[in-house]
């Protein structure tokens, strides 16, 4: 769920619970299944978690509870995505805030781990890898991610969702799953040839 207000769904969970029940109604109707449920950028300046972040985790992860218990009503699973927007080679150089997002993953892991109305676990929203620096970093930072569920562990099926079939192939060690967000660009073709393919 984004539908286009940003964070804000999760940050003020009780004012948009009934668009949100609107959405997941219409979507019934469609015969949608499953649900991506991405949560808020972090709170502070450069995207890093906050403590005030980890303060607000167990209201976070109450709404997170209610919106299963909406999905599962109407026969559907949820895809959860836990960073978005996040500072990925910032927070692998950085003690602290690589603790707060262990800290993070660790929390989601232990209250819905077992839950299997979660389908599966999105590391984070199409997190770059545009250059080697950047990819470098960030790759590291998102094994420390999986490995944190890995250990738990989480009993489902772990994904990153990346911008496109190109750089999923550079993930596709994170987890179970190859996931990417074609946005209509893509036809079966390419999509089938990028599979016999190798890119850097």
């Amino acid at each position: 769920l984004y539908e286009g207000t940003a964070d804000s769904i999760w940050r003020d969970w009780d004012d948009h619970r009934d668009d949100v029940i609107r959405l997941l109604d219409e979507a019934q109707a469609l015969g949608v299944n499953t649900v991506r449920l991405t949560f808020p950028d972090a709170g502070g300046e450069h995207g890093e978690t906050t403590e005030g972040d980890l303060e607000r985790l167990p209201d976070l992860l109450g709404d997170l509870g209610d919106a299963l218990d909406l999905l599962e009503a109407r026969g559907m699973g949820a895809i959860v995505t836990l960073f978005n927007r996040h500072d990925y080679p910032g927070a692998y150089q950085d003690d602290t805030k690589r603790w707060r997002d262990r800290t993070k993953t660790l929390r989601f892991a232990e209250r819905f781990g077992e839950d299997p109305r979660v389908l599966m676990w999105d590391l984070a929203n199409e997190p770059p890898l545009g250059n080697e620096e950047t990819r470098t970093a960030t790759v590291l930072w998102l094994e420390e991610i999986r490995d944190v569920l890995t250990a738990h562990p989480v009993r489902q099926p772990i994904t990153v969702g990346m911008v496109n079939h190109y750089e999923a192939r550079m993930v596709e060690h994170l987890g179970e799953i190859i996931s990417f967000h074609c946005y209509g660009r893509f036809d079966r073709t390419s999509v089938e040839r990028s599979g016999s393919e190798t890119h850097d």
